[in-house]
């Protein structure tokens, strides 16, 4: 499995990773072990996340 992280900055990096975090088990329920590709927007309070969520996706290549 190869996971690839692209966020405009870093906050938004690990936005993606506290949603894989919180929903990794119904990620992989909807695409298994296809390729994939989503959006997540994440809500900051400073450099702190305090939410995430799909904006689209995901996408099975």
């Amino acid at each position: 499995m190869i996971i690839h992280v692209a966020g405009i900055h870093s906050p938004g990096s690990r936005g993606v990773v506290h949603y894989l975090a919180h929903h990794l088990p119904e990620l992989y329920q909807q695409t298994r072990d296809g390729s994939f590709s989503l959006a997540i927007r994440c809500h900051l309070d400073g450099l702190t996340v305090t939410g995430s969520e799909i904006l689209t996706g995901p996408h099975l290549w």
